[in-house]
């Protein structure tokens, strides 16, 4: 199939999806679908194969190219709205975004490249120490959730949140895990071979994870741990954020 869908309104194309998938299943047949739309790709594909410029980017599983992107390409072009790709530059302490020089977010051999995170990735926070500095210049409520365009550098990032929020004009913190950051080299390919860094804890934060903790194990009963913990928190001079 060729397309079969590029002329019908966004509500009949949603219905004729449902019902080419039913009839693949049902039938039980092998169907090579083509399409530039990338919701047709992943809703109704059990493979899908990448193609740029004639050439195959990356082969696999709807999920393997959303969550293990192969490429920056890829990358860009799985997701809506698209992952964030931020070109790294040298910074003091490591490979920083670039007209960010306060926090490295990748080791120095990722200079030169990408790192990539998605929207809904990002952690926003107001009145916070950790993660990257931003201010947010905008921001689009589309019902069930509120898209955030935060200036980070020389950049714009998008950042998803659930919900409604009118943020713009405040300063903020990104925060997002390494597990959930991609790194690409130079060439835009996919490197596994490095890890992008992951941002410090702030004390607070990490006594508060403790406290958490000691509700899961059997150490809630023992007095030495908790106090301990209560003398640690006694100690620290600003307020949890």
């Amino acid at each position: 199939m060729d397309e079969p869908l590029s002329n019908l309104d966004a509500r009949l194309r949603s219905d004729m999806r449902r019902e080419i998938k039913a009839l693949q299943s049902r039938l039980s047949m092998t169907v090579i679908y083509v399409t530039h739309d990338q919701v047709e790709a992943m809703s109704m594909g059990d493979r899908v194969i990448l193609m740029q410029h004639g050439k195959i980017v990356q082969d696999g599983s709807p999920d393997e190219l959303y969550n293990r992107p192969a490429s920056a390409f890829a990358a860009s072009f799985i997701g809506s709205p698209a992952m964030n790709l931020l070109p790294l530059v040298k910074g003091e302490q490591g490979a920083v975004i670039e007209g960010e020089p306060s926090t490295p977010v990748a080791p120095m051999e990722a200079i030169g490249g990408h790192l990539g995170i998605r929207p809904e990735d990002i952690e926003l926070r107001i009145n916070a120490t950790d993660g990257i500095p931003g201010l947010v210049v905008s921001d689009e409520y589309l019902g069930a959730d509120t898209i955030a365009h935060v200036n980070v550098g020389n950049h714009s990032v998008r950042v998803r949140m659930s919900g409604k929020h009118a943020l713009a004009g405040q300063p903020c913190r990104l925060y997002w895990t390494s597990e959930n950051a991609h790194l690409f080299g130079a060439d835009g390919l996919r490197r596994d071979d490095i890890t992008p860094t992951s941002f410090p804890i702030h004390p607070e934060a990490f006594l508060v994870h403790r406290w958490w903790a000691l509700f899961n194990t059997d150490q809630l009963f023992n007095p030495d741990a908790v106090l301990t913990l209560a003398e640690s928190l006694m100690r620290l001079r600003t307020p949890l954020q």
